[in-house]
């Protein structure tokens, strides 16, 4: 795929100071550009509304419905020595470039459609942080069905418009998560493929005129938007839920085109992808600053306990929280579950650990009312019962 490439970043701002950035969740090439061989099973589920921005968000997600639990998505470089990464999901190979510091969609193609970009998309310039803003134009040209020439060409803004921490399907927690939202505006026009009046590729120099691109927009009775937001969690390189909600303006009134939701469950970039150390590094520290953040905690009491398969201490802190270390010292599957005395089951985390790996889990008990519960650890087919006493 030859496509010429020229970056224009029309607006780029950062609200955040110095010190904030270094504070912050950041996208960085090294820990978040997709690379070749990466493979990553994700899962398509029913809509969740993205909800609100700002700062120390907390999104619940845990109770997500699942439409189609292996949705596969694949990276790899275009040829040998090409520096073009495609990927692959439901039938559709989309290529990217890093130009510089910037991410770009060249186009894409599937069975029926193939678009390639004259000006391609801006996706992100790395780094990107909490409060930067990022607006460019696209335009691009293509076929459909081999009968059709599609033109399409749009606005897109970036902005990393919310941080905080997700709540997950099985229980689990991740802090230091920055959401990013992208929002596209495109008018489109399909006309009947007719060769003697066809234009051949490259056949004219292209000159991106953003005025007419902003006054198609503004002067087009049928339009199409699509809101587009990404959870990034630090020390993973890859999004960890995904929102879609593409919408019409025909006529004058708005209606919704297509809604969809995506869940990249953590252990599938955990385990399944290959030779990350920048991101299991930063997985590390996020664990020690927890660690060693509860030193400062006021704990109820605390408890351990240890034998040749796991290490574990487990203490209910002054806000209610079950605090849970565990160690284990072979591979492992980790269940965590919370019973009441009367055998009702109240809550479940689940955890892949490697061996001799650390991890650190939060269980919410604010809303339990005091007394007794029962703390059930599984790792693989054993089985570790504790009483916790919250007061």
């Amino acid at each position: 795929m030859k496509i010429s490439i020229k970056i224009s970043i029309l607006l780029m701002v950062c609200r955040s100071s110095l010190g904030d950035i270094l504070a912050q969740n950041t996208l960085e090439v090294c820990n978040n550009l997709p690379r070749h061989g990466d493979r990553l099973v994700k899962q398509q589920i029913a809509y969740e509304k993205p909800g609100s921005g700002g700062e120390n968000i907390i999104w619940d997600f845990r109770d997500i419905i699942p439409v189609d639990e292996y949705y596969n998505l694949n990276y790899n470089v275009e040829g040998m020595h090409s520096d073009t990464i495609v990927g692959t999901e439901n039938r559709t190979m989309y290529y990217y470039k890093l130009y510089s510091d910037s991410l770009l969609l060249l186009g894409y193609e599937n069975p029926t459609t193939l678009l390639n970009y004259s000006k391609p998309e801006l996706l992100l310039v790395f780094p990107f942080f909490y409060g930067c803003v990022l607006t460019d134009y696209f335009d691009g040209k293509g076929k459909y069905c081999n009968r059709l020439n599609v033109h399409i060409c749009g606005k897109s803004t970036v902005t990393a418009d919310a941080t905080g921490g997700l709540l997950l399907p099985g229980g689990d927690t991740l802090r230091n998560v920055m959401r990013i939202h992208v929002q596209k505006r495109m008018v489109e026009s399909i006309v009947p493929v007719m060769d003697r009046y066809s234009l051949q590729k490259d056949s004219i120099s292209f000159d991106l005129k953003c005025d007419s691109i902003d006054f198609r927009l503004q002067k087009a009775s049928t339009f199409l938007k699509i809101d587009t937001w990404y959870w990034y969690a630090e020390g993973y390189r890859y999004p960890v839920f995904e929102t879609v909600k593409s919408t019409i303006f025909r006529n004058g009134k708005w209606s919704d085109h297509f809604l969809t939701s995506f869940y990249y469950p953590p252990h599938e970039q955990y385990y399944t992808l290959k030779n990350d150390p920048d991101n299991q590094v930063m997985r590390t520290k996020t664990n020690e600053k927890e660690y060693n953040g509860r030193e400062n905690t006021d704990m109820q009491s605390y408890d351990c306990y240890k034998d040749t398969h796991i290490t574990y201490n487990y203490g209910i802190n002054n806000l209610g929280q079950l605090l849970v270390d565990c160690t284990l010292h072979e591979k492992a599957e980790v269940y965590l579950i919370i019973y009441d005395m009367q055998g009702r089951q109240l809550s479940q985390q689940y955890s892949l650990y490697k061996k001799d790996e650390k991890q650190c889990s939060i269980i919410p008990m604010n809303d339990y009312p005091v007394g007794e519960y029962l703390l059930r650890i599984q790792v693989n087919n054993l089985v570790y019962g504790n009483k916790i006493l919250k007061r």
